[in-house]
């Protein structure tokens, strides 16, 4: 369903019996938020969406059921006004592409870090100041954090065996800790513009 470009400033609350739908395209929109129930699901059914798109509205809080949307493996939410996800956010379990890039996040919920199958996650430009919940997503392979609040690195950042591309730039950090060099496969840092 492709909804982009419109002047949407919201959505019925019966838009979540879309149960079969699979991919939603809302980008460019006005949305300040989303149904309550949206991602709660119907009769007994999951959603189906595999792929949402919601960047550049004005979403400041997402569903409390968003975290049901169990069978989400791409969400961009970029250039929106989120200050904290739900709680429940750590049950996509199958989200391996979440882009959070220009929103004002400053500490994600704890489920997160059981996030497993991301490989690719864009949190620049929030307000973040540590990231060790982080490290038990064993697969993410891209990570960028630049213009945030970060003073340093975690000491067991080297546990991200598979990361490949690190985006620091713009934070606070003034060294590096030992574990950084057991990131083997780590082929593009960007650190500039640190202190």
């Amino acid at each position: 369903l492709n909804l982009e470009d419109n002047k949407l400033n919201a959505l019925p609350e019966s838009f979540g019996n879309l149960y079969k739908l699979i991919d939603l395209n809302l980008i460019s929109n006005q949305l300040e938020s989303l149904p309550k129930t949206f991602g709660k699901k119907l009769l007994g059914n999951t959603l189906a969406l595999d792929k949402i798109e919601l960047q550049n509205n004005q979403l400041t809080t997402l569903s409390e059921y968003f975290g049901e949307l169990e069978k989400l493996k791409h969400l961009d939410i970029h250039n929106n006004k989120l200050q904290t996800l739900p709680d429940n956010f750590g049950n996509l379990t199958s989200l391996n592409f979440l882009n959070l890039k220009n929103n004002q996040i400053q500490q994600l919920p704890t489920s997160f870090q059981d996030l497993k199958a991301l490989r690719k996650l864009d949190l620049s430009q929030n307000q973040i100041a540590d990231f060790n919940f982080l490290l038990d997503i064993k697969d993410l392979s891209f990570l960028a954090l630049a213009h945030n609040k970060l003073e340093s690195l975690p000491e067991s950042i080297g546990r991200l065996h598979n990361l490949a591309v690190l985006n620091i730039v713009q934070n606070q950090i003034s060294s590096l800790p030992e574990s950084f060099f057991e990131l083997h496969k780590l082929t593009e840092l960007h650190f500039d513009h640190n202190l």
